[in-house]
């Protein structure tokens, strides 16, 4: 089947000039910052702040690692793959996050690339319309189509 995303007819059912974050009043006032594999209090914070590292435990289960209590100005070095901060202000919880970096693993070798053995970039878009993603991503499909020779399984289980 050849979809055609600019067919006109489908043009009373897209809205292009629409912004969901036009109305949107952000109140949230981040606590902790995670840059490079750092984790710090930021400086307006006035709150009591700790953090603990998460580790993954199978495909539905975590283990935590032991709360450390942060200091302003003082940035700590963390090589967990997530980190949820916890802010408190008295028994009052005035900030929780959880920050997600990752982290290269260095022990592990990885195998040289060459024709028997290309490297490999996987780009997963889950629940989006295959005639949306090239309207919306119209650079980006060029960019996967072009460099990257890229092909769809569309509703393929394998």
């Amino acid at each position: 089947m050849d979809l055609d995303p600019w067919n006109p007819e489908i043009l009373p059912y897209l809205y292009p000039d629409w912004d969901p974050l036009k109305e949107c009043n952000v109140t949230r006032i981040m606590h902790t910052e995670l840059k490079n594999g750092s984790i710090r209090m930021l400086d307006n914070t006035t709150s009591k702040c700790e953090y603990r590292c998460l580790y993954k435990d199978g495909e539905t289960n975590f283990i935590s690692g032991k709360w450390t209590e942060m200091e302003k100005n003082v940035t700590y070095y963390e090589s967990c793959d997530f980190i949820e901060t916890h802010c408190t202000d008295g028994n009052t919880t005035t900030f929780r996050y959880i920050h997600v970096q990752v982290i290269r693993p260095t022990q592990k070798i990885f195998q040289k690339e060459d024709n028997l053995h290309p490297g490999v970039f996987i780009f997963i878009l889950d629940s989006t319309s295959l005639s949306s993603g090239i309207r919306t991503m119209a650079k980006t499909n060029q960019v996967i189509s072009r460099i990257y020779s890229d092909f769809y399984l569309m509703s393929i289980v394998l």
